[in-house]
């Protein structure tokens, strides 16, 4: 999962993230850590998650193994925790993640489309599929498990006009 899908999923229009992801881009890691930093610090879940999930990327990408944040006191934690296993190709413990994310923040649609995405990374785009109806059962008015699902159908279920037909 490359870190720009993972903001996107976690979703903001702090000018913080756009600075941090613009200093990714140009591949300065230092400027980029210290903008993550100052998100991490901040007193809001989903900056501490995002921060978070940034400085971990941004430290992986500069060479230095970092450890992996506690972050499960939030629906953003886990979602962090989640992407951060996927970055690290670990997917099994990302699903692990998601799982535990859903028995305690069943609420929030970017967990279950976070869990799909693993699940289609792991081979398995029944499942993730599965994931995203179930999730649009509870929450069929939300635009990124639509969106998810659209673009399920028009990448792993050969069938485009339904896609463009969910997504109207």
């Amino acid at each position: 999962v490359e870190l720009a899908d993972g903001l996107d999923l976690m979703g903001t229009d702090n000018p913080v993230v756009q600075q941090a992801r613009q200093n990714l881009a140009i591949e300065d890691w230092q400027a980029a850590k210290r903008d993550f930093t100052s998100l991490a610090n901040s007193t809001d879940l989903s900056e501490q998650a995002m921060g978070a999930y940034g400085l971990y990327v941004a430290a992986v990408k500069s060479g230095e193994i970092p450890e992996q944040p506690r972050l499960k006191n939030s629906s953003e934690g886990y979602l962090a925790l989640i992407l951060m296993a996927a970055f690290d190709g670990d997917l099994r413990k990302g699903l692990q993640f998601a799982d535990e994310a859903l028995r305690a923040f069943r609420q929030t649609p970017e967990i279950h489309v976070a869990k799909a995405r693993v699940e289609v990374l792991l081979g398995e785009p029944g499942k993730a599929m599965k994931t995203l109806s179930s999730a649009l059962d509870i929450f069929p008015d939300s635009d990124r498990l639509i969106v998810a699902k659209s673009d399920w159908l028009r990448e792993y279920g050969g069938q485009p006009k339904a896609a463009r037909d969910l997504v109207k």
